[in-house]
């Protein structure tokens, strides 16, 4: 409670009437209870879901998104750059026991099933590490060169995790998409239901799903020289095999010493990765959005090679379409894009996209423009009507809860405040009033008298310092008689109850007579019953009847100091 002592301070709560205090209170309350939801509401997005601006609702949150997989498809580069430096290296070291260097590679294709077979372990712990989906690595040779097709065929391993729910690359999850049955066999992984023993990289084959192994090995061919790091390559999606889940790859040439390419490695994202990348759902205000992740030329978002994330995407028509164009207008209230497939159809469309940075700013392939996109049906950005109504129920609820108070705090307060009156008018009630604190109170002064006053009225007085004490009216008189015994009975007083006595009369409270005397105010209590009990009075109202009658029969002269112990 002594946290609402500044509060009451500054609302001079301490200076008002019981039921304005009440009042403002239960206001207060009301404006707290109100405040709270509205964080509530604000902090989860609520509210900016009734706002048909929320324009920098989507972009904060596109811009965050965007940012988390710029900073995770960095840490899957460094990671496969690292595995193909080891791979480099183990790889010359193996042929090296041989005698054989790495340009040899093509001409002992017998070799080949022992060098991946070496490169399992390696590969499959940094899939494990890196959190993705697949793994690869494949040699520019073949384990056959008598094929007519020998020069597109290329030996190597393709490992994929075909279930991300269960136990992270458990060997019931892996499967071997391309490569020697012996790697699958010796690893305890399942050969897929498409498995192929090499990779054909044939110009033959859909240009998507030979553009992770051609484009970074012709790029190392190019670019002689170059850093390993400025070399990688993101793929569009694309499927590895014809019933498999899309999947984009981060590949890394092989160079041997001498700077000439003799294959690639790579990591891989399938679709039900990409979505885990994600740390929180896009947009969850929003029912029917499309987040779209694909290559961008100038105002063109390449939809051949796009994954879309969608809920309900019935509404998107024309995703079929090669290219998905945007156009954006100044005057656009919402602030939002327009996007459409059809140049005749410009209205059903809108969101908004971000750039992904997937490249280091030295990479060859620095040029490719990512964008991350949210797509959303145009009557899903509902008008101002809603959020304008928001605020018009928050009001309404304020203003009731203003006459709510009002009305509840005259209620609770007006029994009490009339059972008071009836107590200052008519005296001390004989019947309960049903109210708990009141009736304790009440028996409290009858116990008491003096605080109760029985009638009493008082009036202001000096006692012998001088000083105004509240001396008491009282309605009874008293005989010469009575007054004689009670002047004998002051000498059987003991001195410790005289000094009590005399302090009372001087108008001092029992509080101050215990400071004064240096006793604690048990004792001055208990000096109070001897008092009573010798003077034959049964209240204090009694005593002091007395003592003023005294006092007035022997008024002050000359300012002397008169107390009752002079009357002794």
């Amino acid at each position: 409670m002594k946290y609402l002592k500044p509060i009451e301070q500054k609302l001079h709560l301490d200076k008002m009437s019981l039921k304005n205090r009440l009042w403002v209170l239960q206001i207060l309350l009301v404006f707290l209870l109100l405040s709270g939801i509205y964080f509530v509401l604000s902090t989860t997005g609520i509210i900016a879901s009734f706002n048909d601006n929320s324009y920098m609702l989507v972009k904060k949150q596109l811009d965050i998104s965007a940012k988390e997989l710029s900073q995770r498809y960095s840490s899957i580069s460094a990671n496969t750059i690292e595995l193909a430096g080891k791979l480099n290296k183990s790889i010359e070291k193996s042929l090296s026991e041989h005698g054989l260097s790495i340009s040899d590679l093509k001409s002992h294709p017998y070799l080949l099933e022992t060098l991946l077979g070496n490169e399992v372990e390696k590969a499959v712990f940094t899939m494990q590490k890196t959190c993705v989906s697949g793994v690869f690595v494949f040699f520019d040779a073949t384990v056959n060169p008598t094929l007519s097709h020998a020069l597109d065929s290329k030996a190597g391993f393709y490992i994929v995790d075909m279930d991300p729910d269960v136990m992270p690359y458990s060997s019931d999850a892996l499967f071997l998409h391309y490569g020697p049955p012996a790697v699958a066999r010796e690893n305890d992984f399942y050969l897929h239901t498409e498995w192929e023993l090499e990779y054909d990289a044939g110009i033959q084959r859909e240009k998507n799903s030979t553009s992770f192994y051609n484009i970074p090995f012709a790029a190392a061919f190019r670019s002689k020289g170059t850093r390993l790091q400025d070399l990688g390559y993101w793929s569009p999606f694309f499927k590895t095999t014809e019933n498999s889940e899309p999947a984009m790859t981060f590949s890394v040439p092989l160079i041997d010493k001498n700077g000439v390419p003799y294959g690639v490695c790579g990591l891989q994202i399938s679709k039900t990765f990409f979505e885990k990348l994600l740390s929180q759902p896009l947009l969850p205000s929003f029912k029917h959005k499309v987040l779209l992740f694909s290559l961008s030329d100038s105002d063109r978002i390449n939809m051949k090679n796009a994954v879309l994330i969608e809920e309900n995407p019935g509404w998107l028509q024309g995703s079929k379409h090669d290219y998905l164009l945007s156009s954006y207008t100044k005057n656009n209230k919402n602030g939002f894009k327009r996007y459409y497939f059809d140049s005749s159809n410009q209205k059903n469309i809108l969101g908004l996209d971000t750039k992904v940075s997937l490249y280091p700013s030295k990479s060859v392939f620095k040029d490719e423009y990512w964008v991350l996109a949210v797509l959303l049906p145009q009557e899903d950005v509902k008008g101002n009507s809603q959020l304008f109504l928001l605020f018009a129920a928050f009001l309404i609820l304020f203003i009731l809860g203003i006459l709510i108070s009002y009305f509840t705090s005259r209620y609770y307060v007006k029994p009490i405040v009339n059972t008071l009156n009836k107590i200052k008018e008519y005296g001390l009630p004989s019947k309960k009033t049903n109210i708990p604190e009141i009736d304790d109170f009440i028996e409290f002064l009858k116990k008491y008298p003096y605080e109760s006053g029985h009638n009493i009225k008082t009036s202001v007085k000096m006692n012998c310092d001088n000083n105004p004490i509240i001396a008491p009216e009282t309605s009874f008189e008293l005989d010469n008689t009575q007054f004689e015994e009670f002047t004998q009975r002051l000498s059987t007083l003991s001195k410790a109850e005289r000094e009590v006595f005399d302090l009372y009369i001087k108008g001092h409270t029992a509080k101050e007579i215990s400071q004064i005397l240096f006793i604690s105010i048990n004792t001055v209590k208990t000096h109070n019953k001897r008092i009573y009990a010798k003077m034959n009075v049964s209240s204090r109202i009694e005593l002091l009847t007395y003592c003023y009658k005294l006092m007035g029969e022997n008024p002050q002269q000359d300012n002397q100091r008169y107390s009752i112990t002079d009357k002794g």
